[in-house]
């Protein structure tokens, strides 16, 4: 690769993995990362969740072996106990 495409690819707009830091991402200084370890890109959700930590952001992070990309968003039984992780980590952010 070149030294521009590499630069390219490390944008933070193309990545949040290459942030300064996650000021703006993230909603009081919590984040809630769920991954399917079946998806291309676990690894680069474990770089993310791991820069994330190292910028001082409380990472609640759940990798759901064999689960693919998205897998929150279908509506099987496998995926209840992560769909109820999402909803109880919305309802924590959100103002009373």
């Amino acid at each position: 690769m070149g030294d521009r495409t590499q630069e390219a690819l490390e944008h933070p707009l193309l990545s949040v993995v290459h942030l300064p830091d996650f000021k703006g991402l993230v909603q009081a200084d919590r984040m809630l990362v769920t991954a399917g370890g079946a998806e291309m890109m676990v690894r680069d959700i474990d770089r993310m969740v791991g820069a994330a930590r190292a910028h001082g952001v409380d990472v609640a992070y759940e990798c759901c072996k064999d689960m693919p990309h998205a897998h929150v968003m279908f509506l099987v039984p496998q995926t209840l106990p992560s769909q109820q992780q999402v909803a109880d980590f919305i309802a924590s952010v959100l103002p009373a």
